[in-house]
Parts: structure tokens; C-alpha cells; sequence
């Protein structure tokens, strides 16, 4: 299209954020065969030449093996590189990598150091923030602290990472370090399910059906599973199932 056109244009031109924005082209397919090769040289263009998203996404693809041959030490290095450049996906995804133990030896320690380098950097750090949640709901190379993974996942929640929203409602359900509230863990269920998170959808429908902080209502709790499975989300299928079974 002609977005593909002025992009390559301002990438030929030593406008690395168009090398970037071209690499995302082909490697989504929008409006052109996907090309993950294509896609790889023009990250390492614009990572070369500083555009520091770039070597993050660079650095995925080393570590998905798209485009490239499967890379973890590599993924690290340009995930590190784009860290300490300010991108904080970068933060986020060598943390990741730290607690796999993918291309560096595991250390959920370090993986929660650079958590929460990608949650306390300005803007886009929510990922970082569910992650270092996750940390301290389970005590991974930190002190475990519901109350602190809670608040974590409320400031996902509130910068628009669903993830973080549902994580803080089945803190709710289960009352684990925190007060036991099925009122609050089905008002986030619901968000992150309106935010496009399926296994909120689920959760909620799961809480409709049961009559749980909701009043009882399993014609709603059935729409939901079913909108989870059709969009691929098996445990709604399983629930269709279930309510199914009994007649509903």
C-alpha cells in the first residue's frame, strides 16, 4: 500500500523508525506476501542504526526463530541493548528470558530486576509491571507479597493490560493474602474480558453461571463461554459442555 511506499522511502532516506515500521509490514503480511527474512533486515537496519524497538523486535525474532535460526543468547543481547536504551518491551522480554532460562542461565532474581526496570520506566512499562506481580504472588527471586503483587497488577490493569486485570481478580476469588471479595474479582474479570482477554470472558461466565459476587445468571454465563470458544479459548468450550450436560 502507499503507507509501505513513504516508509521505505523515509527508510532509504536514514529514517529508522520507517525501516521499522516496513519490518512490521512483512512480517504481519499487511498488504504484502509476510517475509519474517525481509522483516529481520530491516530491524537490524533500524536497530544498527538506533531505533531501539527495533532490537527488541529484533530480538524476538531471534528467539522465536523467525526469519532467523532460533537464537536465545542473541535474543539477549538485543534485548539488552534495547533495555538500556529505553525500551522497556526490551526490559520486559529479557526478564522473561531470565526466568525461562532461554540463551542465559535461569535466575528469577534477575528476571524480576528487569520486570521492574520495563514497570518503573515512563510509559508502556504495564507488561513489566503484571510480570513482577507474578513474582511476588509466588515469591520468584523476591520475598513473597500478595499485597504488593496485587497492587502491581491493579497498575497493569489501570494502563490497559487485561492480563494484569484478570491476575487481580483471581487474587480477589481466592483470597490469597488479600480479602476475599467476589464482588471485586467479577468487576475485573469483567473488564479484562471487555478489554478482549477470552480467559476473563470465561472466569466471569464461570462467576454468572455459579451465581458467585454476580447475581445468578447462566443464559449470561453460556453467552460467554460461547464467545471464548468460538474465538478459540478451549476452557470456554469445556464450560459450553458442562452447561450443556446439565440442561441449561
Amino acid at each position: 500500500g502507499q503507507a509501505l511506499e513513504w516508509w521505505q522511502k523515509a527508510c532509504d532516506g536514514g529514517l529508522m523508525r520507517g525501516c521499522l515500521n516496513v519490518g512490521n509490514i512483512y512480517l504481519n503480511g499487511v498488504g504484502v506476501p509476510k517475509d519474517p527474512v525481509k522483516a529481520v533486515g530491516l530491524y537490524r537496519k533500524a536497530c544498527t542504526g538506533g531505533e531501539m524497538e527495533s532490537c527488541s523486535d529484533l530480538g524476538w525474532m531471534y528467539q522465536s526463530g523467525q526469519g532467523v535460526t532460533k537464537d536465545g543468547a542473541e535474543a539477549v543481547k538485543l534485548y539488552d541493548a534495547a533495555c538500556k536504551g529505553g525500551e522497556t518491551l526490551g526490559c520486559r522480554n529479557l526478564g522473561n528470558l531470565y526466568e525461562e532460562g532461554d540463551g542465559v542461565a535461569k535466575d528469577d532474581a534477575q528476571a524480576a530486576v528487569y520486570f521492574r526496570k520495563s514497570c518503573n520506566a515512563a510509559g508502556g512499562g504495564e507488561y513489566g509491571c503484571n510480570n513482577l506481580g507474578t513474582m511476588y504472588e509466588w515469591g520468584k527471586g523476591v520475598n513473597k507479597d500478595p499485597h504488593e503483587a496485587l497492587r502491581l497488577f491493579n497498575r497493569a490493569c489501570d494502563a490497559g493490560q487485561m492480563l494484569g486485570c484478570r491476575n487481580a481478580a483471581s487474587l480477589y476469588q481466592a483470597g490469597s493474602g488479600v480479602g476475599k471479595d467476589a464482588g471485586e474479582a467479577a468487576r475485573l474479570f469483567r473488564k479484562a474480558c471487555d478489554g478482549g482477554d477470552l480467559p476473563g470472558c470465561v472466569q466471569l461466565g464461570s462467576m454468572l453461571v455459579g451465581g458467585q459476587g454476580v447475581p445468578k445468571n447462566e443464559t449470561a454465563g453460556a453467552g460467554l463461554f460461547r464467545k471464548a470458544c468460538d474465538a478459540g479459548e478451549m476452557q470456554g468450550c469445556l464450560g459450553m459442555g458442562y452447561l450443556t450436560q446439565n440442561g441449561v
